[in-house]
C-alpha cells in the first residue's frame, strides 16, 4: 500500500493513494479531511487540487491553512523530510503541530522509523 498506516496513538493520519488521489483521514475518527488530486507528467506527479472536508463536525480547517497543511503533511509524513522548527515560533505552535502530526514532529514515523533520543 502506498501511504501511511497509523501504528500508535501518536500517529495522527491514515493516508492512502487511490486513482491519482491521496486521501487524508484522521486516524482516531476515520474522518476524511482532505483529498489531494494529482496529474501524472512525464517527469513525475503534480499536485493539481486540494479538496477539504467542510463538515464542521468532522474538520474545522481554514482554506488558506489547508493549502499549506496538505503539502506539509506530504513532505513530513510521506516523504519523511526533516522539519526545521523556526526560531520565532510561538510556544502554542508546538502544541498545534503535535495535534496535527503527532510523533512525526519529533522524527517518528509508522513503518519502522523510530524517534531519535532527545538529549
Amino acid at each position: 500500500m502506498l501511504g501511511v498506516i497509523p501504528e500508535r496513538m501518536e500517529d495522527k493520519w491514515f493516508i492512502f493513494w487511490e486513482r491519482n488521489t491521496l486521501h487524508f483521514h484522521r486516524s482516531w475518527t476515520g474522518f476524511c479531511c482532505f483529498r489531494a488530486k494529482f496529474r501524472q507528467l512525464k517527469s513525475g506527479w503534480k499536485l493539481v487540487e486540494i479538496v477539504a472536508n467542510r463538515n464542521e463536525e468532522q474538520y474545522r480547517g481554514i482554506d488558506e491553512e489547508d493549502l499549506i497543511k496538505v503539502p506539509f503533511l506530504i513532505d513530513l509524513l510521506l516523504l519523511h523530510k526533516q522539519f526545521i522548527w523556526p526560531d520565532d515560533a510561538p510556544p502554542q505552535a508546538a502544541v498545534e503541530l503535535w495535534h496535527d502530526v503527532g510523533r512525526a514532529f519529533i522524527g517518528g514515523h509508522p513503518g519502522g522509523q523510530q524517534e531519535e533520543a532527545i538529549e
